[in-house]
């Protein structure tokens, strides 16, 4: 499985950025790539810089900082193919990032052992680091934080290479829910005719759901064990919990948009319009020739009979079956009811089909079907009265609210 053949529209790519969240640990480096794993991530990311080659002066207070956690937490080339081989027996994709062109070369042939590449977006413009990890034919993917749009349009123009893909990027850390900037990836998809990812750096980790949902066909977050740990990264990453979420939104983000078409009640909405909605039900007993008129009729809960807009088209209508006091009304009390074929019950015996039935319904319900089998949906004060119904057996142990019987 390679990278690019994931990549497409109803698929999202989660990457676990690795980055520098070990703290410099090669054990725990290993617990981030295990956690990853069992959050369902497809790959994991490392960074690597050589520390010979990063900073020349650090008189800024920013640029210290940074180069004391960069060399605190820096992982030799070596160490790294031996995370990415934890990595990949574990079945995840590995990939890297470089910042600079001699650091692919510590790699030796050992680059060839990673499944993508990531060009960081300080390093939007390093025209040389793109074109030779572009050659190495892996995908790589390019960040785009801190840029503005004419650097964009000069690097990513000159690319003829199709294995890309550019991410959008806040270059925050952390990045504030008002600086997101989602919409920026429809931009970038429509002026590079190409999927686009997102590499997240919020403080709130929803909104990359909203990157999912907007289109992201990639998402890359740094993951931590802990987000108050010691560390610049920690803040804005992900713990193992959030990226179990964090998937588990990708994984279902065609269900999530299915709809568009005429609404249609999903079953659970089904049961709680009958257990929300009402009814109307009968005040006094109605015999057969008698007319259905309101004014016998009260409107409660739950909705198991005719709600408003039945019972306005069957006003006036002539009852062809007796309706009891406190029956709700159906068609059931204006329609002659259709004898079921014996062919129709000895199938359903034959299949083992049953109906859904509770049990105060069963004796008339079995009745009119004459089945081998019915599901009862059971509250637990309707337990103690399975002993009145002295033909009903268990098919399993009852372990839960739902069992069937046989």
């Amino acid at each position: 499985m390679s990278f690019k053949s994931l990549i497409n529209n109803d698929y999202v790519i989660i990457i676990a950025e690795i980055g520098i969240n070990h703290n410099g640990s090669i054990s725990i480096a290993k617990e981030l790539i295990t956690g990853a794993h069992a959050a369902g991530t497809d790959a994991v990311k490392f960074q690597f810089r050589d520390t010979e080659n990063t900073y020349m002066s650090k008189k800024e207070i920013g640029d210290e900082i940074l180069s004391e956690e960069i060399n605190k937490n820096a992982l030799t080339s070596n160490q790294i193919i031996e995370l990415g081989k934890y990595a990949k027996s574990l079945g995840l994709l590995v990939g890297i990032s470089f910042f600079d062109l001699k650091d692919i070369s510590k790699f030796e042939t050992s680059v060839e052992f990673f499944d993508f590449f990531k060009i960081p977006s300080v390093e939007l413009t390093n025209t040389a680091l793109i074109d030779k990890l572009l050659s190495v034919n892996k995908f790589l993917l390019i960040s785009t934080g801190a840029s503005d749009e004419q650097s964009i349009e000069n690097s990513f123009d000159r690319i003829k290479n199709d294995g890309w893909m550019p991410l959008h990027c806040i270059s925050n850390y952390p990045t504030a829910i008002y600086n997101s900037s989602l919409g920026y990836m429809n931009f970038l998809s429509k002026r590079w005719s190409r999927p686009v990812g997102y590499s997240s750096h919020d403080i709130n980790w929803a909104v990359v759901i909203a990157a999912i949902l907007l289109g992201a066909n990639v998402i890359e977050r740094h993951i931590t064990l802990n987000k108050e740990d010691n560390g610049l990264d920690h803040t804005s990453s992900s713990t193992i919990e959030e990226f179990k979420m964090i998937v588990e939104f990708a994984r279902n983000k065609k269900i999530v948009l299915k709809g568009d078409g005429k609404r249609v009640p999903n079953q659970g909405e089904l049961l709680n319009m009958q257990n929300l909605g009402r009814s109307f039900y009968s005040k006094r007993d109605i015999q057969i020739g008698e007319i259905i008129d309101k004014k016998d009729f009260a409107y409660l809960s739950p909705k198991i009979g005719f709600g408003n807009t039945e019972f306005n088209k069957n006003n006036g209508v002539i009852v062809v079956n007796k309706i009891n006091s406190g029956d709700a009304l159906t068609y059931y009390h204006i329609n002659a009811r259709n004898e079921i074929s014996k062919k129709a019950i000895e199938f359903a015996n034959y299949k083992n089909i049953g109906l859904p039935v509770r049990l105060h319904d069963y004796k008339e319900i079995s009745k009119i079907f004459n089945l081998d089998n019915y599901e009862f949906h059971l509250s637990f004060g309707e337990i103690p009265q399975l002993n009145d119904f002295d033909n009903i057996k268990l098919s399993k142990e009852f372990k839960e609210l739902t069992i069937l019987f046989k």
